[in-house]
Order: C-alpha cells, then sequence, then structure tokens
C-alpha cells in the first residue's frame, strides 16, 4: 500500500499538469450544475484544437529558451489572407496549403534573423509581429471576409463519430510532437540547445538549421490554428489571433506543463493537459458569470504559481 501511495504522488509530481487539470475538473463538476451540460462538453471539445495547438506551437519556440512575440499576429495574417484567396476563387485545398505556407514563411523570416544575425528573439518577433500586423490591414483594407463557403468549412467541422475533423488534427498533432521530442534526432537537438546552446554546437549538431525550423513549425502551427479559428467563427478577420495574448497563453499552458521557461525541457502530454486546463478555467469563468477581464490575471497568477512550483522542484532536484 505504502509503495501504491509513493508511485501515485511520484507520478503527479511529474505530470503536474495532469493534477491540475483533475482539480479543476473535480471543481467544475461539484460546483458548476451547468458544467457536465451536454452541449458546454461539446463546445469545450470543439474549442479544445485551437488552444492545443498553439500550445504545441510555443513550445518549439520556449524549448530553445526563447519567444515569439509574432504568433498572434500570423494567425490574424492567415485568417485575412484565407478570407481574400477563398473570396477570389481560390480552391480551398490550395488556400489551406497557401495560408500554412504563408505561416511558414513568417517564421522563416524570424528564424533567419535570430539564427544567422544572433538578435535576440523577443526583439526580432516584437518588430516582426508589428509588420506583420500593418501589412494584413495594407492588403485587406481593414475588412472581415464571413460565410467562407461550405466546402472551406468542411476541412474543420466534417464529423467523425461525432466529432469534427478539427478535434483530430488537435490530437495528432500532440502525437506526431511527441514522437518528434521522444524519438527524433532533431527532437534531442532542440532539447540539447535549450540545455547549453554552446555544448551542442560544439558536439556536432547543427544549431543553425534546428534554430531557424523550430521557428518555422512554429509559425506553420500557428497558421494552421489560424485556419482551424477561421473555420471554427466562419469569419476571416486581422483581429483573429489578439495581440499579445496568442503567445501568452500558449506560452502559459507550457509553463503550467513542465516546459521550462529557460529552455531544454519540454513535457508535451503536460502541455496538453495544461492547455485544456486553461480552456475549462475559462469556461469556469464564463459559467460563473464573472468579467471576462478576471481572465487575463487568473492567466498571470496560473503562470507566476507554475514558474514559482517548477523553480522549487529545480532547487530541489539540484
Amino acid at each position: 500500500m505504502r509503495k501504491v501511495k509513493k508511485n501515485i504522488i511520484g507520478f503527479f509530481y511529474n505530470n503536474m499538469a495532469v493534477l491540475y487539470f483533475l482539480i479543476i475538473v473535480v471543481f467544475a463538476v461539484c460546483f458548476l450544475p451547468n458544467f457536465l451540460n451536454v452541449n458546454n462538453i461539446n463546445a469545450l471539445i470543439r474549442q479544445a484544437p485551437v488552444p492545443i495547438i498553439r500550445a504545441l506551437a510555443v513550445a518549439f519556440i520556449l524549448v530553445l529558451g526563447n519567444v515569439d512575440l509574432s504568433l498572434g499576429y500570423i494567425v490574424g495574417f492567415v485568417s485575412i489572407s484565407t478570407g481574400m484567396m477563398l473570396n477570389a476563387g481560390m480552391p480551398p485545398a490550395a488556400v489551406i496549403l497557401a495560408a500554412i505556407l504563408i505561416g511558414v514563411a513568417f517564421g522563416m523570416f524570424n528564424g533567419i534573423l535570430v539564427a544567422a544575425m544572433n538578435v535576440p528573439s523577443f526583439i526580432v518577433t516584437l518588430g516582426s509581429g508589428y509588420i506583420t500586423y500593418g501589412l494584413g490591414l495594407i492588403i485587406s483594407g481593414g475588412k472581415q471576409y464571413s460565410n467562407l463557403g461550405k466546402d472551406f468549412q468542411a476541412f474543420g467541422k466534417t464529423k467523425i463519430l461525432g466529432y469534427p475533423l478539427a478535434v483530430y488534427y488537435g490530437l495528432i498533432l500532440v502525437v506526431i510532437v511527441w514522437i518528434v521530442f521522444r524519438k527524433t534526432r532533431y527532437g534531442r537537438t532542440l532539447l540539447a540547445m535549450g540545455q547549453n546552446k554552446e555544448a551542442a554546437r560544439l558536439a556536432g549538431l547543427n544549431t543553425k538549421a534546428a534554430l531557424l525550423t523550430s521557428f518555422m513549425i512554429a509559425a506553420g502551427l500557428a497558421a494552421f490554428s489560424g485556419v482551424l479559428l477561421t473555420i471554427r467563427a466562419n469569419v476571416a478577420q486581422q483581429s483573429l489571433g489578439g495581440v499579445g495574448e496568442y503567445t501568452f497563453e500558449g506560452v502559459t499552458a507550457c509553463v503550467l506543463g513542465g516546459t521550462s521557461l529557460a529552455g531544454g525541457k519540454l513535457h508535451v502530454s503536460g502541455t496538453f493537459f495544461a492547455a485544456l486546463t486553461i480552456l475549462i478555467i475559462e469556461n469556469v469563468i464564463t459559467i460563473l458569470g464573472i468579467n471576462r477581464y478576471f481572465y487575463q490575471p487568473v492567466l498571470g497568477i496560473i503562470i507566476l504559481i507554475a514558474v514559482l512550483i517548477d523553480s522549487a522542484k529545480e532547487k530541489r532536484s539540484h
């Protein structure tokens, strides 16, 4: 019995995000009768893919100890570009592919400046984010596009076994990212760089290429989440990615899930559960009828607590 108890404690100690997830779910079930309403659960499931993919995008940057402040702006640019391409009569499949490539191109631009010119990622992505936002306003004239067509919406809303395709995209990407970081040389290179970039370079790892591709993958994932967000809202608009909220909420999910802000440590399953936890917290705030403005302070408190817990664990391990 003592061994079982020790194993359970050890599991939650190494998987704090699962514990956070269970705590918020138990709270919601016990104190909010409407939480288990079928419509509410279905709404949570439909909303889950974007927060999950957002967290995975941020993880590719955070694992290196970097930050990408342009991801939310990329989402907005991709959304408005998608609307414009659909409005011009492009086939939905071509539009979706082009949208992802647009994101990858922005990520390449950021990655080149950070990797080749050694400019801090904070400065690069802050500047490129504003450039992206401005370009979106210029090409769209501040317009938004609605009624984007059934064929385009089918990419995310077609149901399989009662759930929209977007849900499966999120789950598949979680598995792929887990495999990348646990089973591939590329993933191990990113982790090694996060722990000590110079040591990784001296060990013969191609650190510049890894850094460049991490920004490209992150932006590509952000662009894909922008496509899904546009499909869910059935409207393409520049503000769909928010401003700094996209990166902030992604960072919160990563840190809550066990990813270190200093880099070198990533917990993919923890990031998954943390993204769901944040989604449920937002849902609880809505059900309770609390002012929506309280959501940001709550996230701020969460990330501070998660950082303090992670710091305490690091000191204990040393």
